[in-house]
């Protein structure tokens, strides 16, 4: 796993870097291959700390940016069909520096906006800083495998991987979510977009947001479990086939990796 944060005031004031200092300390637990921040401008700056899978130089630490530097990724996870995308954009005219899925993460969704997220496989959460719009993209996987926490309050815009990254930043006060609590005691779980803090918000499996350089969000679903149609025509072998043949290539994507890997 990586650790990914930023944050962003958006009444453009300069950031104190030793908030974004505790930011990073925050989640050097999540990647102790390299920690670097970057400041875009004096009221943004990204986060990140990495754990090397795919392409163990340096030239793909984080946060990564374009070559026009219009665009900055921090990215927590692994894109499992990176190599197809890879292919599909040189086909395109795009131009790699690196051998890495990062790189292929933010080459597409340069090229494709929002919709490359209908083009991954694999486990991610992620944010895509664009510094001519001033807007920030923030996405998570289907399913919710990687974590992603946001907090909107005031002049303050701040994410990270982990609610005590938000916490760390000092920005953001602590306010109690009663019915998270209660719904945890329930069922333990805290439903939707909450947590245990009512300034702090998680961004949902399979869902993306857009975040202006005035705070303004706004929420897209690009996935649920519950947009598929049922084929009824299809016979109990030809699905057993299907299942078995979707298994194989899953376990196959996962094997892709520049370190070793256990099963």
């Amino acid at each position: 796993m990586c650790g990914i944060g930023g944050i962003v005031n958006t009444n453009n004031s300069r950031i104190d870097p030793g908030i974004v200092s505790n930011i990073s300390k925050s989640l050097e637990h999540r990647g102790p291959d390299d920690s670097s921040i970057k400041f875009i401008s004096e009221s943004v700056s990204l986060v990140h700390t990495r754990l090397s899978i795919i392409d163990l130089n340096e030239r793909s630490n984080q946060p990564f940016s374009s070559i026009d530097q219009r665009y900055t990724i921090v990215f927590n996870g692994e894109i499992y069909n990176y190599k197809e995308i890879r292919g599909e954009l040189i086909s395109r005219g795009a131009i790699f520096t690196t051998d890495g899925d990062t790189e292929v993460l933010l080459e597409g969704y340069i090229k494709y906006g929002p919709e490359i997220l209908h083009k991954l496989r694999g486990q991610f959460a992620f944010a895509i800083y664009d510094s001519w719009e001033k807007l920030l993209f923030l996405a998570r996987d289907r399913i919710g495998i990687k974590p992603l926490y946001f907090a909107n309050y005031k002049d303050w815009f701040v994410f990270g991987s982990e609610i005590k990254t938000i916490e760390e930043s000092k920005v953001i006060p602590f306010s109690p979510d009663i019915e998270s609590y209660i719904a945890y005691l329930r069922h333990l779980a805290v439903p939707k977009d909450r947590t245990g803090n009512m300034n702090i918000s998680k961004i949902e499996p399979g869902e993306y947001i857009e975040v202006s350089s005035e705070g303004k969000i706004e929420k897209n679903k690009y996935w649920d479990p519950f947009m598929f149609k049922v084929d009824k025509d299809i016979s109990k072998k030809e699905a057993l086939s299907k299942v078995e043949k979707l298994l194989e290539d899953s376990v196959e994507y996962r094997k892709v990796s520049d370190v070793e890997v256990g099963l």
